[in-house]
């Protein structure tokens, strides 16, 4: 026995099109809203969720070594070499001009004492 075959007119199609999408659209809408109060649930847990000792010292540790890393890229740029080797070089023109008043002061006091 053969079935009666159905066949779908303009109209029908465009009603099983609309309801496929609206269907589809459905669901969408649904997964959305699960992952909004699944997104809201985390985030609220992690607001109130106080850290461990492990995960603190963890969480201080990777601050460090990120502003450790960062520190080690800005010296590397040119800039800041030059800037760091200008510094440099202040500083032993400061310690060289300390140290010849140092040296004059003890040979006028040398002087002075001779005298």
């Amino acid at each position: 026995m053969q079935k009666e075959a159905h066949v779908l007119t303009e109209k029908d199609r465009e009603e099983l099109a609309k309801r496929t999408i609206d269907e589809r659209n459905a669901a969408q809408d649904a997964a959305r809203q699960r992952k909004v109060r699944a997104e809201e649930m985390e985030k609220s847990r992690n607001q109130h969720h106080k850290l461990s000792d492990v995960e603190q010292e963890a969480r201080e540790k990777n601050k460090y070594l990120l502003a450790k890393a960062q520190l080690q890229l800005e010296e590397e740029e040119d800039d800041i070499k030059h800037l760091n080797e200008l510094m440099l070089n202040a500083k032993s023109v400061a310690i060289r001009d300390m140290q010849v008043e140092e040296k004059v002061r003890r040979s006028h006091s040398i002087d002075n004492v001779w005298m």
